[in-house]
């Protein structure tokens, strides 16, 4: 069977690997409304599935390390550089704050507007 993908490369050349085929897994998130009591609950939800997904990812980047090398262990580092920046955890607990919702439509909000910024940056290479 012959496949033919194309896209943009990142460096010149050719590259032998292994591919891996994924589909578009688009998330559905679900936005639910909580009672002003459960604010704080929520923020360590929020908290906590941070701190999960950094654990998750730091045990992803050693066996990336091993099996890969280290250039693609520095892009999952760099997924747990994001999870680390403090406006991340500031604005989705502030719109749990502010609207109520639950922590992953926090998330979604705060990532929405994130990527509404980037696509708005005039420059084509730091967009």
């Amino acid at each position: 069977m012959t496949l033919a993908l194309s896209g943009h490369a990142v460096v010149g050349g050719i590259a032998i690997g292994q591919t891996h085929i994924i589909q578009e897994n688009e998330l559905n998130i679900q936005e639910y409304g909580i009672n002003p009591e459960g604010v704080e609950p929520e923020i360590l939800r929020l908290e906590t599935a941070l701190q999960n997904a950094r654990q998750h990812l730091r045990e992803l980047a050693d066996k990336v390390r091993q099996s890969a090398g280290e250039a693609a262990e520095e892009i999952i580092a760099t997924h747990i550089t994001m999870l680390d920046d403090s406006t991340l955890r500031e604005t989705a607990s502030k719109h749990i704050r502010d609207q109520l919702c639950n922590a992953e439509w926090a998330l979604q909000l705060y990532l929405e507007s994130l990527l509404s910024r980037m696509r708005n940056i005039k420059d084509d290479y730091i967009r």
